[in-house]
């Protein structure tokens, strides 16, 4: 699963994780996490990809904190 992670002291990126890890600790590896969000996909830039799944979330921002593309076509809107 991908999340998209907020940093104290760097700029925000994507992060995934194997099954049973914690995301918030697999980004401590880093930088000092502020928040750690899902996404519906991996989203540039990526810190972190295990699935080997593309950047396909162009709007991470918008999208954090759901598990699915919010988008009618995605990647047309």
């Amino acid at each position: 699963m991908a999340y998209w992670v907020t940093f104290e002291d760097r700029a925000p990126g994507s992060v995934e994780i194997n099954k049973g890890e914690n995301p918030r600790t697999v980004a401590a590896a880093f930088g000092t996490v502020k928040t750690v969000d899902p996404l519906p996909y991996p989203a540039r830039p990526e810190l972190r990809n295990v699935s080997g799944c593309p950047p396909f979330c162009y709007t991470p921002a918008q999208c954090k904190g759901r598990t699915c593309c919010p988008k009618s076509y995605a990647c047309s809107e």
